[in-house]
């Protein structure tokens, strides 16, 4: 049937049309190693790549994993590799990448007196850096964008967020394509 469409009239007198259809309407997410297998004839995704977060170093938190967001246009049918950083242990953490298309690196571990740096993303449409940790008196561990910092005491981060103070460990990173 035909859908009703709604004309909405801006303050400045633009008038806007509300989108007919298409969009992404689906989502994969990826927290391993593997291939990003297409499932049919899809040529443009939106794709949100996450590095894993840095280890906490005694009571300095852990820094987290960078962010790239990029729309990706390719032939019909395309797989692309998938690699997921690791979560920072007694380290930084690593990057993730989707395919050669883009990529996010890990965050810095907690240097032992100040919390570790977050990582950065790299080739994206939007290229953001993780959060930073809180160091001293068990230290945060730095958000990623998806937030999943380690608190005091050990916590671990999870999606790219960095490791708590007491030595926590980094989060392993994160991949999510829509489609």
């Amino acid at each position: 049937g035909n859908a009703s469409v709604t004309t909405v009239r801006m303050g400045n007198g633009d008038v806007v049309y509300p989108p007919t259809g298409g969009g992404f309407t689906n989502m994969d997410v990826i927290t391993s190693t593997s291939t990003w297998t297409n499932p049919g004839s899809i040529s443009k995704v939106k794709v949100t790549v996450v590095g894993g977060g840095g280890s906490a170093n005694g009571d300095d938190g852990g820094g987290a994993g960078g962010t790239a967001i990029e729309i990706i246009t390719f032939a019909a049918g395309t797989n692309v590799s998938v690699t997921i950083g690791a979560g920072g242990s007694a380290s930084a953490g690593g990057t993730t990448s989707f395919g050669a298309y883009c990529s996010a690196t890990g965050g810095a571990r907690g240097t032992g007196t100040i919390g570790g740096d977050g990582g950065t993303g790299v080739g994206g449409d939007l290229n953001m850096r993780g959060g930073a940790a809180v160091g001293g008196a068990q230290g945060i561990g730095g958000a990623s964008f998806f937030g999943g910092s380690g608190r005091a005491s050990a916590q671990a981060g999870i999606m790219g967020g960095g490791g708590g103070g007491i030595n926590g460990l980094g989060g392993a990173g994160i991949v999510v394509v829509e489609y």
